[in-house]
């Protein structure tokens, strides 16, 4: 009896796989649905465009969509068992065309015991039916409705996605992780989906959620990507530039109270939030007391326009907790400007105080670090840190692209 089910959507194969006669089987002999524990549905070559009936459906390709009409009864009754709370959520015009959409939502919905779910984020995105019953599954749980969820067993989630479309003959080798591994049920739960109603994301609500695992959490990774209607040109969508700022309010905060967690991964935006001033709040009285491996990462660099954040600023609050520096010369209005930028040790590395088991450092400034051509895209800068981190026992590893900014004459002047 098969317990895993993979399913791929290209659109550069002539023919889909044979999701319809796998519904049939299933509907047919429930009991089937049971045994099926791990679920991997991918969108390879995806494209997705408008179409008129579509309701902005995703179609990829059209001769995989259509389920037969002599099928279609019986698929239309399995619709009516889907677990929303609220059948309106679950009641959209695409849903009673045939299409791929239901015919996920009616192949999940039908593995009630499915462990490990790995879907392609081109499946969620313009799929009103999915999202809003495994949201509703989870209200179920923890909600005030005391009923079982649907998925019981379900413990993890993958979510893939493409990057970029590029055209056939290299759009397919965009495929990346956009999320690994997420536990559920828990409130990261919904932070899977394809939310258009979401306008503001308050990031210091992650401790309290994270409150329940404050003793015992290990790893945590955060990672935030502005969607909008504008391509910002390495992936993703941005927002316009004056709605930004209301895209991410408040901060991370401190994490002493994490001390059982050793890796961490996130942006210095995340942790001190949009209006920062290091001076006053140190990153060593922000990082968990055990931590062994800490990434920074380039997160909502991209909206420089209004988040402070720049190469200067996060090399500045670096050097000063893995070294003791400070800037020479005070603080420079630019970060790429005709400026010589030195350092001056002020007073002994704060990691040694706050983190002392730290032994690996990872500065990711490869996917934002193309909107400046500052400081660390200076081999001398990026080999001085390095250096003063492995003379201290500290792996350092920055990741960058290979831009060189001596081809710019107007960074020449920095060192």
């Amino acid at each position: 009896m098969f317990r895993r089910i993979d399913y791929q959507w290209d659109s550069d194969v002539t023919h889909g796989p044979p999701i319809t006669a796998l519904l049939r089987t299933i509907l047919k002999n429930p009991e089937l649905g049971k045994n099926i524990k791990e679920l991997n549905l991918q969108a390879v070559n995806y494209r997705g465009f408008q179409a008129p009936g579509f309701n902005g459906d995703i179609l990829l390709p059209s001769h995989t969509h259509r389920i037969p009409a002599s099928d279609w009864e019986m698929f239309e009754k399995a619709l009516e068992t889907c677990p929303c709370e609220e059948k309106g959520e679950c009641d959209d015009p695409t849903t009673r065309e045939g299409n791929l959409n239901a015919g996920i939502g009616v192949l999940i919905s039908c593995c009630t015991r499915v462990e490990s779910l790995s879907i392609d984020i081109e499946l969620l995105m313009h799929n009103y039916r999915l999202p809003a019953m495994l949201r509703s599954t989870l209200y179920r749980s923890l909600g005030p409705w005391g009923k079982l969820s649907w998925f019981e067993k379900l413990n993890q989630v993958t979510i893939s996605h493409t990057d970029a479309y590029q055209g056939p003959p290299h759009h397919g080798k965009y495929q990346q992780k956009y999320a690994e591994s997420l536990p559920v049920p828990t409130q990261t739960f919904l932070h899977l989906f394809y939310l258009p109603n979401l306008r503001t994301l308050d990031v210091s609500f992650f401790p309290d959620a994270l409150d329940h695992v404050h003793r015992t959490l290990k790893i945590l990774v955060i990672q935030v990507e502005l969607f909008g209607d504008t391509d910002n040109g390495f992936g993703g969508m941005l927002i316009s530039s004056d709605e930004v700022s209301m895209v991410c309010v408040n901060a991370l905060g401190q994490l002493r109270d994490f001390a059982a967690l050793v890796s961490l991964e996130t942006s210095l935006a995340v942790l001190y939030g949009q209006v920062v001033d290091p001076h006053l709040h140190p990153l060593a009285g922000l990082l968990p007391p055990n931590l062994q491996r800490l990434v920074i990462n380039d997160d909502l660099w991209a909206a420089s326009s209004t988040f402070p954040w720049n190469e200067l600023m996060v090399l500045s609050i670096l050097r000063c907790f893995l070294i003791g520096q400070t800037l020479a010369d005070g603080w420079p209005g630019d970060a790429c400007g005709n400026t010589n930028v030195s350092w001056v040790t002020i007073t002994e590395p704060e990691w040694r105080r706050a983190t002392p088991q730290l032994s690996g450092f990872v500065l990711d400034f490869k996917k934002r670090g193309w909107i400046e051509h500052g400081v660390l895209r200076r081999s001398a800068q990026r080999r001085s840190l390095e250096q003063a981190c492995e003379d201290q026992g500290i792996r350092c590893e920055i990741q960058h692209d290979t831009f060189d900014p001596d081809d710019v004459p107007y960074c020449e002047d920095l060192t």
